[in-house]
């Protein structure tokens, strides 16, 4: 490779902050999405490993649009609204998608899964409803999918050899030298990681949609390959996994009408 794909992505740190959650363990993962439990349901297991894989929010999801896919440098991208910016801040961040949604590169399943749940807050806490099935720990939420994909891709990073590209650990994560190892949160974050979860605005669309910028996101999702035999849940045919169900809605009585005697 003859230039730096990483070279024109911000740098960010890493705040570590006091909290009891964690990451999935990929054992939990493979439970999880193996689909064999009580009342596994296929669409909510299909937005389950489309968040795993793309690290996007609910909220994210939720707002995602038939304009939403495109292709770019012949590889399929997703375009998204990066939610919590603040009052006046808007931007948009462009990822790569992974092979494993293969099957799941269009708008039209999450359509059908938006008419269901009516907004963000019905969909999270039926995606939490479906992990709790499987995992009882309070430590673990849809949200900590976006931990487990952007480890996933940090992982791949070190073992490729891209540490060489960025700095050292302590650089990228904008620390001092007398910084405590103690104080390092779990793996080396890198640039690519920060933009394609959405914490620094993604440089890959308009003027500075050079092909550089695409290439460093689409060798980074490699590391989503550590997923790659978890999905079990595809394995099973259709008439013997469950699906969710449009809900009925309520009739509204109409009053009998009084008749004068």
């Amino acid at each position: 490779m003859s230039f730096n794909p990483f070279e024109k992505l911000s740098n960010y740190g890493v705040n570590k902050n006091v909290t009891d959650k964690r990451n999935f363990t990929l054992e939990e993962l493979k439970k999880i999405f193996s689909g064999k439990y009580d009342n596994a349901r296929k669409e909510i297991l299909d937005c389950l490993r489309f968040l795993l894989t793309t690290g996007i929010r609910t909220e994210e999801f939720y707002n995602l649009n038939k304009d939403s896919f495109y292709t770019n440098c012949n590889h399929p991208f997703l375009k998204v609204k990066t939610a919590k910016q603040g009052a006046d801040k808007i931007f948009y961040r462009n990822i790569p998608l992974h092979k494993l949604l293969k099957d799941l590169y269009k708008y039209d399943w999450i359509a059908k899964i938006k008419k269901i749940y009516s907004n963000k807050g019905t969909l999270s806490k039926a995606l939490n409803a479906e992990i709790d099935k499987v995992i009882k720990d309070n430590t673990v939420s849809v949200h900590r999918l976006r931990g487990n994909f952007a480890n996933a891709i940090d992982e791949w990073l070190v073992l490729a050899g891209f540490k060489d590209y960025v700095g050292t650990d302590k650089k990228l994560l904008g620390h001092s030298e007398n910084l405590k190892k103690d104080d390092i949160e779990d793996q080396v974050k890198y640039k690519i990681t920060k933009t394609i979860l959405g914490y620094a605005p993604d440089m890959t669309h308009g003027t500075y949609a050079k092909s550089e910028y695409m290439d460093a996101k689409i060798l980074a999702i490699r590391g989503l390959d550590a997923f790659e035999n978890i999905f079990e849940y595809l394995n099973i045919p259709k008439n013997q996994i469950g699906h969710v169900k449009p809900r009925k809605s309520r009739k509204i009585k109409k009053p009998i009408a009084m008749t004068a005697k």
